[in-house]
């Protein structure tokens, strides 16, 4: 029989993640994309409301971004109940909050000399993919549990004329 020869694979070109200054730059970027805005409230074209990735991992309130009708939309806040104005500050957000984490400790596994670094960043990677696109989820279900609790009458009594969406940044 003959002997078959091993079979040697190249990983030129594929090793771009195995530097661990690429994956330290890559994760670094992800981290910065956290303190940008992330969502935004939107009736129509105009924003009302936004928050950071930061802030939403931490439960920080939503910010009243400017816009033409800001000031008329904060006389309607100041007149709504106080649950209203609850809507704009939730507490920490732990979808948010695991993937800023999965982020750092992908920073920290790609200084790290050990066999398994690349895989742990490779799963720090999927598992904050994962946990955004759970918040996303997460965020388009509350949304429209307010809408269809507003039309039902039992949601808060605060309108501002028109349809209210919710539209995450794309950087």
């Amino acid at each position: 029989e003959p002997v078959q020869q091993p079979v040697i694979y190249s990983t030129r070109g594929k090793e771009f993640f195995l530097k661990p200054h690429n994956a330290t730059l890559c994760f670094a970027l992800g981290i910065l994309l956290f303190f940008l805005p992330f969502a935004e409230f939107k009736c129509g074209n105009m924003s009302l409301l936004g928050n950071t990735g930061f802030g939403i991992a931490i439960g920080q309130q939503w910010k009243i971004t400017a816009g033409l009708g800001k000031n008329e939309f904060m006389k309607k806040l100041d007149e709504s109940s106080k649950t209203d104005k609850d809507i704009m500050k939730e507490g920490t957000n732990i979808f948010a909050l695991v993937a800023l984490v999965a982020g750092l400790f992908g920073i920290i596994i790609a200084f790290v000399k050990v066999k398994w670094r690349v895989l742990a960043g490779l799963c720090a990677g999927i598992l904050g993919a994962i946990m955004l696109l759970a918040l996303m989820i997460q965020f388009k279900l509350l949304m429209r549990s307010m809408l269809s609790e507003k039309a039902a009458g039992e949601g808060p009594d605060f309108d501002v004329g028109g349809i209210l969406k919710l539209q995450f940044t794309f950087w």
